[in-house]
């Protein structure tokens, strides 16, 4: 593996990341393409804090997209009395699946459904 690239390297590392789901395991493979064992591992966890960050901020799009329609919806009903039972549930869902999407989130592969471009990182 040529460690002059660091789109291979990187693109490498989440690819090991993801299918395996372990980081010893992603820094012993490139301690054995020839890197060295400390830059190994702050490679691996580097990108595991970067693929965990942008999946967690992919989910905070659902929680204050659920929360402020949520608040628009009860703000509406407090002061006219109207109560639109079709946004609300789903508002309450959006808000509690981005919830819960914040706090289960993964570091080892990036969720197909975020808007970040992996190529950025």
């Amino acid at each position: 593996m040529n460690f002059t690239d660091p789109t291979n390297t990187v693109a490498t590392v989440r690819d090991l990341l993801a299918q395996k789901r372990d980081k010893k395991f992603a820094a012993g493979v490139l301690q054995k393409r020839g890197m060295d064992e400390e830059d190994a591992r702050e490679l691996v966890q580097q990108i595991f804090k970067e693929n965990l960050s942008t999946n967690r901020r992919a989910s905070l799009g659902f929680i204050f997209g659920g929360g402020l329609v949520t608040a628009i919806v009860l703000g509406v009903f407090f002061t006219s009395g109207r109560l639109y039972y079709v946004l609300l549930p789903f508002s309450g869902i959006a808000f509690v699946w981005g919830l819960i999407k914040f706090l289960t989130a993964s570091g080892y592969e990036v969720e197909p459904d975020s808007d970040v471009n992996l190529d950025d990182l």
